[in-house]
């Protein structure tokens, strides 16, 4: 059984209590990582985000900032710095990915930084299908 078995049906069941005019964020792990998601989320008329762990996928977005510029990436404190990129799996919209860079662990400084990578689909700034 998979840990995403059912998850259409149990998001449908939750649309129904809410409004459509009501903002919505779905915040889910790498399980849930697929157009499939993405699209019903878009349909819904709600941003979601997925945390992308999976080195597999994870591994083209990073690709996509290796030359990036310090000037590119954001500080957000506690040692850490985002940036925005785009990725396009097959298939899908171009859509935003936020990679966020850590360089300390507390006070000690990583010989390599530490990334984490985060699909963003913003219902205003991705249309899904184009």
């Amino acid at each position: 059984m998979s840990v995403t078995e059912g998850w259409q049906a149990q998001l449908e069941a939750v649309a129904r209590w809410i409004d459509r005019n009501t903002p919505v964020w779905d915040h889910v792990d790498h399980a849930c990582y697929s157009h499939d998601f993405a699209d019903f989320c878009h349909t819904q008329g709600w941003d979601c985000s997925v945390s992308v762990s999976h080195d597999g996928f994870r591994r083209p977005v990073l690709e996509s900032i290796e030359d990036l510029p310090d000037a590119a990436w954001t500080d957000i404190g506690l040692a850490e710095a985002a940036t925005l990129t785009r990725h396009r799996p097959h298939g899908w919209c171009e859509p935003p990915y936020v990679v966020v860079r850590r360089t300390h662990d507390g006070l000690q400084g990583r010989l390599h930084p530490a990334y984490t990578v985060i699909l963003v689909s913003l219902v205003t700034i991705c249309h899904w299908r184009s």
